[in-house]
């Protein structure tokens, strides 16, 4: 990450860098990896929580977000905004590799179907359902439900649960998967150190201690305290606890800026809080230890 902002801010990268390294991110890497990982894991009753916990995390974000815009008068553009990125994660750009150097590779199954089942599900429709009502658009189900249906990352975990619940994946393959997916966490890593930024948060302070104030502490303890109501048991109610801790989703920031709410905003919050996480996910790791042993 710090390799790539020395290079998003040297001005000699290429213009499309990121972009480039996204798209093969997001198209090629992600999905090969979603598919060996899913082709290993087997379904249990239990991990539904991992999935549940991304949808709680948003409609949580979406009550307090909309409870304090209301009483402090703010537009629906910025509410709009604040609400998507408080309410979705960073699971997969920066979750796997931080999931993978806190919890190891064995615990990357469950990071993905936080991702894949959860977040993206969450993103692909609560997300734009909150963009279409806060830009004045109409809700658009069709478009929601193949948004999520044709995302890369989606049809390779599908896939791969699909193979390994029947024949399984042929060795060849499955080894060509990991050897690509393996490429995910490094490229994910500089392509977000080259899009940091973090610009000008001036006379924004309560708006960036309330969505990070959510997403980064309160809302990983609320996750925390139904799994251990429910009696969910580690490892799910870890990585989904994790998980839920992450900084802000890359793509919400995209998606305010792309439906007209307030990028700019959204894009520093989003700076700030992947900066932050670097310390709270391994703080609340710690803690985690701690707590379910």
């Amino acid at each position: 990450m710090g390799a790539g902002v020395v290079i998003g801010r040297s001005g000699k990268a290429p213009p499309a860098l990121a972009s480039g390294i996204t798209w093969f991110a997001i198209n090629i890497a992600l999905p090969a990896l979603a598919m060996h990982l899913g082709a290993g894991l087997h379904l249990e009753p239990s991990l539904a929580f991992l999935v549940a916990s991304q949808w709680i995390m948003f409609v949580g974000a979406w009550m307090l977000v909309a409870a304090v815009g209301r009483a402090l008068a703010w537009s629906p553009l910025r509410t709009g905004a604040l609400i998507i990125v408080a309410g979705l994660g960073n699971t997969a750009f920066m979750g796997y590799p931080l999931i993978e150097a806190l919890r190891g590779r064995a615990a990357l199954p469950y990071a993905v179907v936080v991702d894949q089942a959860g977040s993206f599900v969450v993103f692909a429709s609560l997300g734009l359902v909150v963009t279409a009502l806060y830009t004045g658009k109409r809700v658009d189900a069709r478009a929601v439900a193949r948004r999520a249906l044709t995302f890369p990352g989606f049809i390779g975990f599908a896939l791969g649960l699909l193979a390994g619940a029947t024949v399984g994946l042929p060795a060849p393959l499955d080894l060509a998967l990991e050897r690509v997916g393996l490429t995910l966490t490094p490229l994910a890593v500089f392509a977000v150190g080259v899009q940091l930024q973090l610009t000008a948060i001036r006379g924004e302070w309560l708006a960036l201690l309330l969505t990070l104030g959510w997403k980064l502490v309160v809302a990983p303890v609320v996750v925390l305290g139904l799994g251990l109501a429910l009696g969910v048991a580690a490892p799910v109610l870890d990585i989904a606890v994790l998980q839920s801790a992450m900084a802000p989703m890359i793509s919400s920031v995209l998606l305010a800026e792309q439906e007209g709410l307030e990028g700019r905003l959204a894009t520093a919050i989003l700076g700030v809080g992947m900066i932050v996480s670097l310390a709270t996910v391994p703080l609340a790791s710690m803690l985690l230890r701690t707590i379910l042993g």
